[in-house]
């Protein structure tokens, strides 16, 4: 697992439970809020953070584990900028885990700045719901 810090963000690499070289990446910041200009909706949950035990106020992270080789990529994506300045911890994780470190409730999630939500469940059901809805 590796841990970094930069300009008040944390941002979380950690083994995906599929084994093999997948991992999960998160960040948990405070505001301004991200923009999700350039990110692909089924593949980034934006969210607002409501766990008491953190104290971010944003969350942005992996739906679907990454191969190694664009670990990196979607860290500069997520904004940051010194990746071996900014490494706090890098160790073997003894565990793997089904989903990024600190993923939000999906009622929490939010895509774009006109509040629709990136849930992608709520979302096809709502694309089906409008398209029987039609006939």
């Amino acid at each position: 697992m590796y841990l970094f810090n930069e300009e008040g963000a944390t941002y979380w690499v950690l083994p995906c439970s599929k084994g093999g070289n997948w991992f999960h990446v998160s960040k948990l910041y405070d505001g301004p809020r991200m923009s999700t200009d350039g990110f692909y909706r089924h593949y980034t949950i934006f969210s607002v953070v409501d766990d008491p035990d953190l104290t971010s106020k944003f969350y942005v992270g992996t739906t679907t584990p990454l191969g190694w080789v664009g670990v990196g990529d979607v860290l500069k994506s997520f904004g940051l900028k010194d990746i071996e300045k900014s490494l706090v911890k890098g160790k073997p994780a003894k565990h793997r885990y089904e989903r990024p470190f600190g993923e939000q409730s999906p009622k929490n999630w939010y895509w774009g700045n006109n509040g629709d939500w990136d849930d992608r469940e709520s979302y096809a059901d709502l694309m089906l719901k409008s398209m029987s809805s039609e006939d």
